[in-house]
Protein backbone atom coordinates (compact mmCIF):
# COMPACT_ATOMS: atom_id res chain seq x y z
CA UNK A 1 0.00 0.00 0.00
CA UNK A 2 2.89 2.52 0.84
CA UNK A 3 4.14 1.36 -2.81
CA UNK A 4 1.10 2.42 -4.39
CA UNK A 5 1.10 5.65 -2.35
CA UNK A 6 4.66 6.45 -3.42
CA UNK A 7 3.83 5.68 -7.04
CA UNK A 8 1.32 7.59 -7.56
CA UNK A 9 2.97 10.50 -5.86
CA UNK A 10 5.12 10.20 -8.26
CA UNK A 11 3.09 10.27 -11.30
CA UNK A 12 1.27 12.73 -9.89
CA UNK A 13 4.72 15.14 -9.67
CA UNK A 14 5.28 13.46 -12.97
CA UNK A 15 1.88 15.47 -14.60
CA UNK A 16 2.37 18.11 -13.10
CA UNK A 17 5.54 19.30 -13.62
CA UNK A 18 4.28 18.60 -17.46
CA UNK A 19 1.29 21.23 -17.05
CA UNK A 20 3.39 23.64 -15.53
CA UNK A 21 6.31 23.48 -18.50
CA UNK A 22 2.90 24.45 -20.63
CA UNK A 23 2.91 28.62 -21.32
CA UNK A 24 -0.81 28.44 -22.57
CA UNK A 25 -3.04 29.00 -19.83
CA UNK A 26 -5.97 26.98 -21.59
CA UNK A 27 -3.35 24.07 -22.71
CA UNK A 28 -2.21 24.28 -18.82
CA UNK A 29 -5.77 23.97 -17.54
CA UNK A 30 -6.60 20.92 -20.02
CA UNK A 31 -3.33 19.16 -18.71
CA UNK A 32 -4.14 19.75 -14.82
CA UNK A 33 -7.94 17.98 -15.97
CA UNK A 34 -7.09 15.18 -18.06
CA UNK A 35 -3.57 14.46 -16.64
CA UNK A 36 -2.65 15.71 -13.17
CA UNK A 37 -6.32 15.04 -11.73
CA UNK A 38 -7.07 11.21 -12.68
CA UNK A 39 -4.26 10.80 -10.27
CA UNK A 40 -5.53 12.05 -7.04
CA UNK A 41 -8.44 9.24 -6.76
CA UNK A 42 -5.53 6.52 -7.12
CA UNK A 43 -3.37 8.44 -4.04
CA UNK A 44 -6.29 8.78 -2.29
CA UNK A 45 -7.51 5.04 -1.87
CA UNK A 46 -3.90 4.34 -1.53
CA UNK A 47 -4.37 6.55 1.45
CA UNK A 48 -7.45 5.80 2.76
CA UNK A 49 -6.47 2.31 2.82
CA UNK A 50 -3.22 3.13 5.26
CA UNK A 51 -5.52 5.17 7.26
CA UNK A 52 -7.51 1.91 7.96
CA UNK A 53 -4.60 0.27 8.96
CA UNK A 54 -2.96 2.25 11.63
CA UNK A 55 -3.97 3.02 15.05
CA UNK A 56 -5.21 6.43 15.43
CA UNK A 57 -2.80 7.38 17.75
CA UNK A 58 -0.23 6.86 14.92
CA UNK A 59 -1.69 8.57 12.31
CA UNK A 60 -0.25 12.50 12.37
CA UNK A 61 -2.88 13.29 10.14
CA UNK A 62 -6.31 14.63 10.79
CA UNK A 63 -8.80 11.77 9.36
CA UNK A 64 -11.15 12.69 5.83
CA UNK A 65 -14.06 12.16 8.51
CA UNK A 66 -12.51 14.30 11.32
CA UNK A 67 -12.45 17.06 8.14
CA UNK A 68 -15.84 16.84 7.40
CA UNK A 69 -17.32 17.67 11.02
CA UNK A 70 -14.74 20.11 12.14
CA UNK A 71 -16.74 23.27 12.78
Amino acid sequence: KIESLLTGAEALNAARAEAEAENDVEKKAALYCDRVKPHFEKIRESADSLELLMPACGWPLPKYREMLFLM
